[in-house]
């Protein structure tokens, strides 16, 4: 069975559960659900429900329906993506497989020139190739791209399916929401006599806050994107970047097979490990 209590961890429920929380992870996560929420909450109250339905419930669309599950669809997968990302141990390398003895042979015969493998002092183990230590997670994290605060969570092997996803989530609900926010507010003004404010008196200073907030959380969130789309175009992870590590030369399809765990299917867009995302049985970090 797979296993990652090594590592910090928390329980949940009498299981050991990946978590490498820490003070700014835990803002940064916090800050991500109450943007999430908050504007899911706020097109839904504010500019669908006065622009398609009444109070009474006497007027309901077809189209109101499916603008509100729109939304409701996707802040929930951007959500169930981030606890993905969250409690989704990255795969990490096993600690104390190297003794001092190893150790004092390592450097004894480190030649840079001819020998190319790695070791860490930390976790005393080797570390294989785009393998690097998390100094947050302090643990040797297999493929490793870098640490999101954002997650509170290395991001590596064994999640980076899901911190895409969650990308393209917020993405997709974040344009929803600041489309519906300027839809509505040019049909006010157009017909301000029709438009009347759902949470008198702040329900329109609510509203305009949230979708000022959602344009930069926006904003920042395809940074993260277009950083994402450039590693995988290039097949480098950033930390390995920063390292002036050599690009691969494989194709931008393999290198989303190897992410993703499996060829292209209707699973890419779903929260669940499949194929070489599925760690062995007989496997044990």
């Amino acid at each position: 069975m797979w296993d990652c209590s090594e590592a910090p961890d928390a329980k949940c429920m009498g299981r050991k559960v990946w978590c490498a929380a820490d003070s700014c992870g835990l803002f940064c996560t916090g800050f991500a659900w109450l943007t999430i929420v908050g504007t899911d909450f706020a097109v839904s109250r504010l500019v669908l429900r006065p622009w398609f339905f009444n109070d009474d419930a006497e007027f309901v669309t077809v189209k109101g329906i499916l603008a509100l599950a729109t939304m409701h669809f996707l802040a929930g997968m951007a959500l169930l993506c981030h606890l993905k990302v969250v409690f989704t141990c990255p795969g990490v390398e096993q600690r104390n497989t190297l003794t001092s003895e190893d150790l004092r042979c390592f450097d004894a015969s480190n030649d840079l020139e001819t020998n190319s493998r790695r070791v860490c002092r930390t976790c005393r183990c080797y570390k294989p190739p785009r393998t690097h230590h998390c100094r947050v997670c302090n643990r040797c994290v297999q493929r490793m791209d870098h640490h999101c605060p954002w997650v509170s969570n290395c991001i590596g092997k064994y999640n980076q399916k899901f911190f895409l996803l969650f990308l393209l989530y917020v993405v997709l609900g974040e344009l929803y929401a600041v489309s519906m926010f300027v839809a509505r507010g040019l049909q006010c003004l157009n017909r301000s006599n029709e438009c009347v404010d759902p949470m008198r008196p702040y329900g329109t200073l609510i509203g305009l806050i949230v979708c000022i907030v959602s344009i930069f959380f926006l904003i920042f969130v395809l940074t993260m994107a277009c950083d994402q789309c450039e590693a995988i175009s290039d097949d480098i992870s950033q930390i390995d970047r920063l390292q002036y590590q050599k690009q691969s030369e494989r194709t931008i399809y393999e290198t989303l097979t190897e992410i993703f765990g499996e060829d292209f299917s209707v699973y890419w867009l779903l929260p669940v490990a499949r194929g070489r995302m599925v760690p062995h049985s007989n496997h044990r970090e």
